[in-house]
């Protein structure tokens, strides 16, 4: 089985940034639960399960970046699930 290494040093999450293994979890619960078809917001993807476990993460983040203002593209979306 491939292993995967992730380091780092502390930047991204000094910033707010969504980059912890947990975050990236909650996002993909996401992407396979609901399998999206049109133009992807920044509430479509982490106002369901990031929300409800890093409740705290996600209010940062929005207090620091201007959300409505992040649309992901739907093909690279469906492409992780």
């Amino acid at each position: 089985m491939s292993k995967i290494l992730i380091t780092g040093n502390g930047f991204d999450l000094f910033h707010g940034l969504p980059t912890k293994y947990g975050h990236f979890m909650a996002i993909m619960e996401t992407i396979e639960q609901y399998g999206f078809k049109e133009k992807i917001s920044f509430e479509d993807l982490f106002e369901r399960h990031f929300k409800e476990k890093f409740p705290n993460d996600y209010e940062s983040i929005k207090e620091k970046y201007k959300t409505e203002n992040i649309h992901f593209e739907k093909e690279k979306i469906n492409e992780l699930a």
